[in-house]
């Protein structure tokens, strides 16, 4: 005859007495901070890896304060580590990066500008092209940017001229007149040599794969009427990375900062 298991007494400990629950809260910050290393590939990301910082410190609050004793201490000091770790190292590296561009950018917008007060327009205007769409070093810009060309002629050198001519919507005379011929570049041109150039500010930094780009504004200053007068304008500047690595520049463009609202 089987014997009845006797049955616990009322005051004898049972295994749901020793159980300590494990924060729920803890668990979902974890969980969570195991995808804030987003946050390295877009600085813009970092607010996901915000979630498990505020879900971590609510549920280090609550276990601290709850009653009865509750698991999930070490998960919640985790989700803040790993969030932390990887919102300082996005924001680090984004302002790095910034800076770097910017400087970068003012170097080359600097090459620029002495080949516009030196009156090297054609050799300004092939610095707003990109890398791939310049000329070889060499070639004859008077021809380029100057020179009717005949269809019909079978000069070899004069037929590669129809060929670049050919491959664009417009000549690189036109190009060239659309680009300085407008403000804010006329004003720059009109004033290259007897103005004052500041870089102000970054205006916008985008990183982008293959291309990076940064905006920076700048202010001229020039006499004009015996009385000095300053001009903001903003230079858009383009970084792409070509085959072999190599990164090149150019001035993507130059117009009027926006106005705030």
């Amino acid at each position: 005859m089987s014997e009845t298991p006797a049955l616990p007494r009322a005051d004898q400990p049972t295994e749901m007495d020793h159980y300590v629950p494990i924060s729920g809260m803890a668990i979902a910050a974890f969980v969570l901070s195991l995808f804030s290393p987003i946050a390295l590939y877009n600085p813009g990301l970092a607010v996901v890896a915000m979630a498990p910082v505020i879900l971590g410190l609510l549920a280090s609050i609550r276990i601290f304060r709850s009653a009865h004793p509750v698991k999930g201490r070490s998960l919640a000091v985790a989700s803040l580590t790993l969030s932390m770790f990887f919102i300082s190292t996005s924001v680090i590296g984004h302002t790095m990066m910034r800076n770097h561009l910017s400087h970068q950018g003012q170097v080359h917008f600097s090459e620029w500008l002495e080949l516009v007060a030196e009156g090297k327009l054609r050799e300004a205007h092939e610095l707003h092209r990109q890398y791939s769409d310049r000329q070889l070093p060499g070639t004859d810009l008077e021809a380029i940017y100057t020179k009717e060309v005949d269809d019909s002629s079978t000069d070899e050198e004069q037929a590669e001229l129809v060929a670049v001519m050919l491959s664009r919507d417009f000549s690189p005379k036109q190009e060239l007149e659309s680009f300085f011929d407008n403000p804010p570049v006329s004003d720059i041109v009109a004033h290259a040599n007897d103005a004052i150039f500041e870089f102000v500010s970054v205006q916008e930094a985008i990183f982008k794969r293959p291309d990076s780009e940064i905006a920076m504004v700048y202010r001229m200053t020039y006499p004009q009427g015996g009385v000095n007068r300053e001009t903001e304008f903003m230079v858009r500047m383009m970084r792409s990375r070509y085959e072999g690595g190599e990164f090149h520049w150019h001035v993507f463009d130059i117009n009027f900062p926006p106005r705030e609202q």
